[in-house]
């Protein structure tokens, strides 16, 4: 199923579902006229041939201003669905009523927003407690409207409470139903239904040790509504705990050591750190897949973010910190932007040094070319960069490493952090790499320029924008891997190379 929601924030607006269709102009000429022949006059929907179609106005209210639309769609199956401007010829207006604005015409001009969800689950952030939904209309489905909302609750104590309240002139019937189940994985029943209240609202309360019992650690917590009929509809979800638990744990930072960390199941997570007298002191965050970002709490006074110049902009997104006091403990919140699970690094540092020391981290990409016919792949690009060296963070090991280079490419993607080295790590991790070769270099090599060649099985990539870098790692003698760096990532878009290739051999 899909459901999607639209908001008149302005104007009146008209949500149309159709099929998807290829035809010809000669049918949609046919078509057309067709409909001109008609001798009744046709609505909106009807000239637009919509499948599904509902409305909202944004001059009655937050009731009516929601169009909804929830849409029993099988796995392949493909629609349009058009957001139009529409005009009401009356003060009042059915979705029957409107007609379609014309562009020449002096209107008031339509402004929305809108979402689409997939599947019968939302997913509510831990820091939202109310929403604005709404279920239907009944022409899209044959059985009754229902949806599910899940939100995972860190602390196993205090007390839950939820209630369902109708918008505008919406009722709740008594054969509605709303319920409630909590557990880790959420594979058990439901732990409680109920039904409207005599005020037409449903309501719950629940301890939560009564919901998971002898759980010593986060949860989820599901919550369904199923209607018979459509219905505009506020939902607050409360989670009341005692202050001394509802403050989150947070995990200090030691200086100079990453802290791998992930956001799954919570949206954010709390880190401290002691800056203390050193001179070079910097928060780095460093994004291995996701999105995720950092905000500071109480100290933005003293802290400034580091240009992409300085070379210590190659640990991540750093901040430097300086002018705290002598002792003091600084907080520090790092946040989910999406809804994936998002992954990242986050170290502070006091340290100018390197463990692995770039002397220059820009990359050339160069040499477009075809490959043979005898060979399995499309076109190859051809990486050149400046060898790396061991930095002075690293000169105190025992047994002596070696530097190692793995060339990388990929398609751009938000989710996707190249300019990180776990980024490039989680890149081979998440095989999201479309083309990648490693680069051998001697012990005891004294080359200072190093080539890779990328090759690309799919020709497809050759006229889209790809993000090309190099991971170099510092590996131990026994095989440890005991440090890695990225170079700057650079952009490429292989058509615009295979150009300048063509003109420079002319």
């Amino acid at each position: 199923a899909i459901s999607l929601r639209a908001q008149a924030v302005a104007g009146d607006i008209g949500l149309c579902v159709r099929e998807y269709r290829r035809i010809s102009g000669l049918a949609q000429l046919v078509e057309r006229l067709g409909k001109g022949l008609r001798y009744r006059k046709m609505s909106w929907m009807e000239q637009l041939s919509c499948v599904y179609s509902t409305s909202a106005t944004s001059r009655a209210g937050a009731e009516d201003s929601i169009a909804a639309l929830d849409l029993p769609m099988s796995q392949g199956s493909s629609v349009e669905l058009g957001i139009l401007h529409l005009d009401c010829p009356s003060e009042a207006c059915g979705n029957g009523d409107y007609r379609l604005g014309a562009a020449d015409e002096a209107t008031v001009e339509s402004e929305f927003s809108v979402m689409a969800v997939t599947g019968d689950v939302v997913i509510l952030p831990e820091v939202q407690s109310v929403i604005i939904d709404s279920l239907g209309p009944s022409c899209c489905v044959k059985s009754s409207l229902q949806r599910s909302y899940r939100r995972f609750l860190r602390v196993p104590s205090g007390s839950l409470q939820l209630r369902v309240a109708p918008l505008g002139k919406g009722t709740l019937q008594p054969d509605t139903k709303f319920s409630l189940r909590a557990g880790a994985a959420l594979e058990g029943g439901w732990f409680n239904t109920v039904q409207p209240t005599k005020e037409g609202l449903l309501q719950m309360k629940v301890e939560v040790e009564d919901l998971v019992p002898k759980l010593h650690r986060g949860f989820w917590v599901e919550a369904r509504l199923e209607v018979p009929q459509p219905l505009n509809y506020t939902l607050s979800f409360q989670h009341e705990v005692a202050a001394d638990e509802a403050k989150l744990p947070a995990t200090p930072l030691p200086a100079n050591v990453p802290i791998p960390s992930n956001l799954s199941q919570a949206d954010f997570a709390y880190f401290t750190f002691q800056p203390g007298k050193a001179a070079s002191s910097h928060l780095c965050l460093r994004q291995c897949f996701g999105q995720v970002e950092l905000q500071m709490e109480n100290w933005s006074d003293v802290a400034a973010e580091v240009e992409d110049e300085n070379p210590i902009a190659l640990r991540g997104n750093c901040t430097a910190v300086t002018g705290l006091a002598d002792g003091a403990v600084s907080s520090v919140l790092v946040r989910k932007v999406s809804a994936a699970p998002s992954n990242f690094e986050i170290e502070f540092t006091t340290r100018a040094d390197e463990r692995i020391q770039l002397s220059n981290p820009v990359l050339n990409v160069s040499d477009f070319k075809l490959c043979d016919a005898s060979r399995s792949c499309e076109f190859s690009i051809t990486v050149s960069f400046d060898s790396a060296s061991i930095g002075l963070a690293s000169s105190g090991l025992a047994s002596e490493p070696q530097l190692r280079y793995e060339v990388l490419a990929m398609e751009a993607d938000p989710d996707l952090h190249p300019n990180t080295s776990c980024g490039l790590r989680a890149v081979m991790e998440h095989k999201r790499a479309i083309s990648r070769t490693a680069v051998q270099v001697g012990r005891y090599s004294w080359q200072h320029q190093l080539q890779g060649v990328l090759e690309f099985e799919k020709v497809d990539f050759a006229n889209r924008s790809i993000v090309v870098n190099v991971l170099a790692s510092l590996v131990l003698p026994q095989g440890q891997i005991y440090a890695v760096a990225g170079y700057r990532a650079t952009q490429v878009v292989p058509a615009l190379l295979r150009s300048s290739s063509a003109a420079d051999h002319t």
